[in-house]
C-alpha cells in the first residue's frame, strides 16, 4: 500500500506541532498556513487524520480550540469553526458504523473524553459573545457536534444552566432546550438555515442578561 501522502502529511503535522502554540501565532503567514493545512486534512482528507498517533490527533485538535477561544486573525477564527465542523460532521456521519476509520478516531477521542463537550461550551460561548463573526460560522460545528454527541450536549446544558443565577435558570434552560426545536438530525443545509435560526433566537434570549455566567 502506498503510504506517501499518510507520510508526507505526517511529516507536515508534525512540523508544525513541534513549533510553540505562542510562537505559531506570533507568525501569521504560519499561522494560516497552518490552519489551512488543518482545515483541508479535517475536510478532505479525514482517513490520513485518523491514521495519525492519536497524540498527533490530540495535539491538532487542541489547536483547533486554542484557535477559536483565543486568536486575534478573524480567519484563523473562520478555519478553526470549519474545521471543527469537519471533524462533528465525520463523527456523526460514522456515529453507527463499525469501519477501521471510525474505530480509530474512537480510540484516538477515548483518550480526551471531555474534547466534544468542551467544544460544544466554548461554541455556546462564542455564540453569544461574538460581535464580528457571522453565526452561521460558529453554529454550523456546533449543529454536527450535538448530531454525533448529543448526551454531552445535555451534559453541557446542565452545566450551564446550573451557573446562572436562581432567575436565569429557567430562562437559560427553555433557551437551550429550544435549539433544536424543528431541526432534524441531518446536516442538509437547509437544516443548518433552521438551526442557525434558532440560534439567533436563543441569543436574543439570553444577551440581554448581564448576569449571565459564560465561564
Amino acid at each position: 500500500q502506498d503510504t506517501c501522502l499518510q507520510d508526507t502529511a505526517a511529516m507536515l503535522v508534525h512540523m508544525a506541532l513541534a513549533i510553540p502554540y505562542d510562537q505559531l501565532m506570533a507568525f501569521e503567514k504560519v499561522a494560516n498556513a497552518y490552519y489551512c493545512l488543518v482545515e483541508s486534512l479535517l475536510g478532505q482528507g479525514m482517513e490520513v487524520v485518523c491514521g495519525f498517533d492519536t497524540w498527533v490527533v490530540v495535539e491538532v485538535l487542541a489547536t483547533l480550540q486554542k484557535g477559536l477561544a483565543t486568536a486575534l486573525q478573524h480567519k484563523i477564527l473562520i478555519q478553526c469553526a470549519r474545521a471543527i465542523d469537519f471533524f462533528g460532521s465525520f463523527l456523526f456521519r460514522h456515529k453507527h458504523r463499525d469501519t477501521p476509520v471510525a474505530a480509530r478516531m474512537r480510540l484516538h477521542l477515548s483518550q480526551v473524553p471531555s474534547l466534544i463537550s468542551e467544544l460544544m461550551s466554548l461554541l455556546l460561548k462564542q455564540l453569544l459573545t461574538d460581535e464580528h463573526t457571522d453565526l452561521g460560522i460558529l453554529s454550523h460545528p456546533l449543529l454536527s457536534l450535538i448530531l454525533a454527541d448529543d448526551v454531552s450536549f445535555k451534559a453541557v446544558s446542565q452545566a450551564f444552566v446550573s451557573r446562572q443565577n436562581p432567575q436565569l435558570q429557567h430562562t437559560a434552560a427553555g433557551a437551550l432546550a429550544d435549539l433544536m426545536t424543528g431541526v432534524d438530525r441531518n446536516l442538509d443545509m437547509a437544516n443548518r438555515r433552521k438551526f442557525l435560526t434558532q440560534i439567533q433566537s436563543f441569543r436574543a434570549k439570553l444577551r440581554p442578561w448581564e448576569e449571565l455566567v459564560l465561564d
